[in-house]
């Protein structure tokens, strides 16, 4: 839930739409989606992702951590204000780890790392 939690509102950080990334991510993820979005504002364009978790592994877990591999199928879509699209990306398939840290009771993601 807190892999798929992640993309869904990263999604909706890049359109424009209010999220509760807060509750899944730590502050400099979300500052790096914020940055992303900023850019985007700037260029007039606005980025819609299709993200989705096909399979899950666990790779390590500890007390207040825990490493992810996930299987994520992926694509995006670039459009400008006029709602032209700039860039695609086609649907693939990517493999990217997840590493959750535990903040009190609460595990939120510390940083993932694409492997392609």
């Amino acid at each position: 839930m807190l892999v798929q939690g992640w993309l869904d509102n990263k999604a909706l950080v890049l359109q424009g739409q209010p999220s509760q990334l807060p509750v899944v991510a730590r502050q400099r993820l979300i500052d790096r989606v914020d940055q992303q979005r900023e850019k985007d504002v700037a260029a007039g364009y606005t980025t819609f992702v299709k993200a989705a978790v096909t399979s899950l592994d666990v790779v390590s877990r500890q007390p207040r951590r825990i490493e992810l591999k996930a299987q994520v199928a992926y694509s995006d879509s670039t459009t400008d204000q006029s709602g032209i699209v700039m860039d695609r990306t086609v649907p693939t398939s990517l493999t990217i780890t997840y590493i959750f840290g535990r903040d009190g009771d609460q595990w939120k993601l510390h940083e993932y790392l694409s492997n392609g």
